[in-house]
């Protein structure tokens, strides 16, 4: 599971294409009707996607292919920072502090923008 990025946040779109021209079934965080709700969508094509939800690109919703959360092995988290323990500091909307817990057989892999300044 690779979240889509927005302007301010590490880009995964290669990495989305790259995991696809792969042949791994990939989904991405769909946005549920209550604040705070997320579920996983498979894509086949980042073609796939339409901008839905506060103007976010998400899965087209007459086309998603729900996946279990436990059926996903690896989600790549965005994150404004991690602490030395590896716990991440979002944007405080908590939808990954509540869908994570149910992806209880994946790796986490957290990516986070390092300002200009430390480069």
């Amino acid at each position: 599971m690779f979240y889509l990025s927005m302007p301010d946040e590490v880009q995964t779109d290669l990495l989305i294409s790259d995991a696809l021209q792969r042949g791994k079934q990939v989904c991405v965080p769909l946005l549920g009707e209550k604040y705070g709700e997320m579920s996983a969508a498979e894509i086949t094509n980042l073609d796939d996607l339409t901008v839905g939800k506060y103007g976010l690109k998400m899965p087209d919703p007459d086309k998603k292919k729900f996946i279990y959360p436990e059926a996903i092995n690896m989600v790549v988290v965005p994150a404004v920072a991690f602490d030395r323990e590896g716990n991440r500091l979002g944007l405080g909307a908590g939808y990954y502090d509540r869908f994570l817990p149910e992806a209880v057989n994946s790796v986490l892999v957290g990516l986070a923008a390092v300002p200009a300044p430390f480069l």
